[in-house]
């Protein structure tokens, strides 16, 4: 769709939601397509990964309403960006738990994911908080 000069832009909340649903479908390409590859990355089977790859897909349909919307209920973002904080701080729990069982390449790729999760949460509060 074409940008019309004269519209106002996209608010904050709606580029950051939108920023979120690309991230959920990003990571689930990266897994769909490095799944077979990646088993030893993490030190997980292939099945596995797969429905993590799912899981983030299901993960950005189920953001697009709050991405569409007009006005996205503060309670909605406020839960989603607790979950993108809570999963990243997972992500480093993992990591520092069994560093030793990830190798390199699992840990660069679990390590970026679980700050862009941080970062995609902190984004939300923050724009929410702008929003008023």
């Amino acid at each position: 769709m074409l940008h019309d000069e004269t519209s106002p832009p996209a608010p904050i909340l709606s580029r950051v939601l939108w920023g979120d649903v690309a991230f959920e479908a990003f990571a689930g390409a990266v897994l769909l397509a490095t799944a077979t590859f990646a088993d030893r990355w993490f030190d997980l089977s292939t099945a596995t990964l797969y429905v993590a790859a799912a899981l983030f897909f299901v993960a950005a349909v189920a953001i697009l309403p709050l991405a569409r919307a007009d006005e996205p209920s503060r309670q909605a973002v406020t839960g989603l960006a607790s979950a993108n904080i809570a999963g990243g701080a997972l992500g480093w729990l993992a990591l520092l738990l069994w560093w030793d069982r990830f190798e390199g390449e699992g840990r660069w790729l679990l390590a970026f994911a679980a700050d862009a999760f941080i970062v995609l949460g902190a984004a939300e509060l923050i724009a929410l908080r702008r929003r008023n």
